[in-house]
C-alpha cells in the first residue's frame, strides 16, 4: 500500500525526519509528496478484523521526528495520518463472469494494485495443460484449477491463503433454479 502525504502539511525539513511506525520505513521524495510504500506485513503495519469478520484491515500511521534542540532534546509526535487498507474475507468467483475460460482477479487497494490474485480455470486434463474450450459434454471429467498467487517479492511469505468453500455447476438457462453441488462447506 502506499499513502501520499503533501509536504505543506509536515514540519520536517528532510525525509530523515518523518517516518512511519517502524523507523526504518522513510519516504521516497517529490516536489509535492512524501510517499509511503510498505507491504501489508512491513513497517509497523498491523491487522485487525472487522465488521463481524467480513473485512480484514491493515493499519499504520506517518510519524514526524523532530530534529534535536542543542544536540540533547527531541521530541517525536504522531502526525494524525493514520491510514488502512481494507479487503473482504470472502469473494465470489464465478466462471460465469468471464464466461467458460480461466480467469483471475486480484483485489483492488485502492490505487490499482493488489498483493495477491486469485485464478480459476478449468481443464480436460489432471496435468491443467488443456483448457476448456466451449461447453463441456454430459458426463465429460473436468479437472479445476484455483490458486493463491502473490504479486509481491517472493522472499516474503504471503499472509493470505484460499479456501474454495463452495463449488456447483448451474445450467445455462438463468430460469433455472437448481444447482448441483461439487464441494459444499469447504
Amino acid at each position: 500500500m502506499t499513502i501520499y502525504v503533501r509536504k505543506s502539511l509536515l514540519n520536517v525539513a528532510t525525509t530523515s525526519q518523518v517516518q512511519l511506525l517502524d523507523s526504518l520505513c522513510k519516504p521516497l521524495e517529490t516536489k509535492f509528496y512524501y510517499l509511503f510504500t510498505t507491504s501489508l506485513t512491513a513497517c509497523g503495519t498491523t491487522m485487525t478484523s472487522e465488521h463481524g469478520g467480513k473485512t480484514v484491515s491493515f493499519h499504520n500511521k506517518v510519524v514526524e521526528r523532530l530534529p534535536a534542540f542543542n544536540q540533547s532534546v527531541s521530541r517525536s509526535k504522531e502526525i494524525n495520518f493514520p491510514f488502512k487498507c481494507n479487503y473482504p474475507q470472502s469473494y465470489l468467483l464465478s466462471s460465469a463472469m468471464f464466461g467458460l475460460a480461466n480467469f483471475s482477479v486480484s483485489p483492488n487497494d485502492g490505487g490499482g494494485k493488489g498483493n495477491m490474485s486469485v485464478k480459476m480455470g478449468l481443464y480436460k486434463d489432471q496435468s491443467f495443460n488443456k483448457s476448456l474450450v466451449g461447453d463441456p459434454s454430459l458426463n465429460e471429467r473436468l479437472y479445476i484449477e484455483i490458486g493463491l498467487k502473490a504479486t509481491k517479492s517472493s522472499s516474503e511469505k504471503s499472509p493470505f491463503g484460499i479456501k474454495l468453500n463452495e463449488c456447483y455447476v448451474t445450467s445455462k438457462n438463468r430460469m433455472a433454479e437448481y444447482k448441483y453441488l461439487l464441494i459444499e462447506r469447504g
